[in-house]
């Protein structure tokens, strides 16, 4: 079933949601000012170094922390060329970061909305997820980080959602390689979805020849998406992933 833009009901819940992640967001940043004295800023290091790698590649440094020093340090590249892109018009990457990665936690909310609704044919479930993506804590304090998380979030619906419409078709696996793009847990979500078209293929429709059709055409995709970064990672430590990735796994 699909959603019907009608009025009210769609556009006013999609209204209702806005305004919802806006009042939360308002409240928790004049929190978070009174906090900090008024100073605006953003709450993790991490933050500040995705701008140092923005910072570089839209002045022609390379991606690379320190200039001319090309390195993976990044464990979301995706998020560092968008950044990169605001670079291109601004020195200031604090207050840009914080609108996007706001801008996103709505785009989730949104996203949660019309996936619930569209899977329960019913508009209430829908408005209730929309709004309790806005008000998770965690999503919200993200939602002023200037970092990833939100626009991780948003991918991630966006491409289950249109997995669920299309099954493993090119425009949902482009999603999903984008939010892997975005954080490296999209990987995961990958393999998930392509686990669950092995089952559906093999074990249900028992289509085997369609099954190797269909992953063998969403595997190079996604591969084309996936490989310049890991390329790029391989040039220059000789390893696949960020090397901010192993540095994380040997101190745990």
């Amino acid at each position: 079933m699909q959603i019907k833009p009608k009025w009210p009901g769609y556009w006013l819940d999609l209204l209702l949601i806005a305004a919802a992640t806006l009042l939360l967001l308002i409240f928790v940043l004049h929190t978070s000012l009174q906090l900090t004295g008024g100073v605006l800023g953003a709450p993790l290091d991490d933050a500040w170094i995705h701008f140092q790698f923005a910072r570089n590649l839209s002045q022609g440094q390379g991606f690379s922390y320190n200039p001319g020093e090309p390195t993976p340090g990044s464990t979301a590249p995706l998020w560092t060329l968008l950044l990169a892109a605001v670079g291109l018009f601004t020195e200031d990457f604090l207050v840009p970061s914080l609108v996007l990665s706001a801008l996103f936690l709505l785009v989730a909310a949104w996203l949660a909305y019309g996936l619930v609704r569209e899977v329960t044919g019913a508009r209430w479930p829908g408005l209730l997820a929309g709004l309790v993506v806005a008000a998770t804590g965690r999503l919200l304090w993200a939602g002023l980080a200037g970092m990833e998380t939100t626009a991780f979030a948003a991918l991630s619906l966006a491409a289950v959602w249109a997995y669920m419409r299309w099954g493993l078709r090119p425009f949902p696996v482009l999603l999903f390689a984008l939010a892997a793009q975005m954080r490296p847990e999209g990987h995961a979500l990958f393999a998930l979805a392509v686990l669950d078209t092995a089952v559906n293929h093999l074990l249900v429709t028992k289509t085997w020849r369609e099954w190797l059709r269909q992953t063998a055409v969403a595997g190079l995709l996604y591969g084309l998406v996936a490989a310049p970064y890991a390329l790029f990672s391989l040039a220059t430590t000789g390893y696949p992933l960020p090397n901010t990735f192993y540095a994380k796994a040997s101190t745990t």
